[in-house]
């Protein structure tokens, strides 16, 4: 019984959230009148969990339990969740998914160093530049939804940003997407290539390996040896 009040605090939990995404989807429904099967798979998902929710809670009491209401509110849910899946695969097969707009291009230029290490280092990211000096970093990005973060001396996250989007717009933007069968994806993405030269190039990725080993190294070196442990 202990278990199962324990579990029960956890369908809790699954019923409230289950019945917030209810509340949401219906909401965006009435705004674009699109997306009701997943309101109809999220419904035959709460009623899987009040029925499980049901048996428990007789349990906990010691109150009989009338399983084919149970049995009735399972049918019920899975017939729910077949038709919402349809429903849902069949509106997603006529919608399209575009990146969110890059609107804005920024260039940075980064002092070369023969200690410099970038930590988020993408060797594709990189274009081989042999009149490039030192670091020339071309972003693309959404300048109203991030703000890039370009400080660093020693070490440079290349793809560090703040989010500054007004969610309520892109609240908006995304019910207009969505009444035109369009589903817009990574908000915050930021696309970036880098400029060097080959050796730069060279110093940096052999920088970035080594940073690699050693940061490996330092987390064996938090491993506590008075444990057993079963190295292969």
């Amino acid at each position: 019984k202990f278990i199962a009040c324990c579990i029960l605090l956890g369908m809790a939990g699954y019923i409230i959230g289950t019945t917030i995404g209810i509340v949401v989807t219906t909401l965006v429904f009435i705004k674009t009148l699109k997306f009701i099967g997943v309101i109809i798979i999220l419904i035959g998902l709460l009623s899987i969990g009040v029925a499980f929710s049901e048996v428990l809670f007789n349990f906990v009491v010691n109150r009989k339990t009338n399983f084919k209401k149970i049995f009735i509110a399972i049918i019920f849910s899975l017939i729910a969740l077949g038709g919402g899946i349809g429903l849902t695969s069949m509106q997603l097969a006529n919608m399209s998914f575009k990146k969110f707009e890059d609107n804005a291009t920024k260039e940075v230029i980064y002092k070369m160093d023969k200690s410099l290490i970038i930590e988020d280092f993408v060797e594709e990211d990189f274009i081989i530049d042999k009149d490039e000096k030192d670091i020339k970093v071309v972003y693309k990005y959404n300048d109203k939804l991030v703000r890039l973060r370009t400080e660093g001396s020693k070490k440079i996250n290349l793809y560090d940003f703040e989010y500054i989007g007004d969610n309520k717009k892109i609240y908006n933007d995304v019910i207009n997407a969505l009444k035109k069968d369009v589903v817009y994806y990574d908000y915050n993405g930021i696309s970036a290539k880098i400029y060097v030269n080959e050796k730069n190039f060279n110093i940096l990725k052999d920088n970035y390996n080594k940073y690699m080993e050693e940061q490996i190294v330092f987390e064996d070196d938090e491993c506590d040896c008075d444990c057993d442990c079963d190295f292969e």
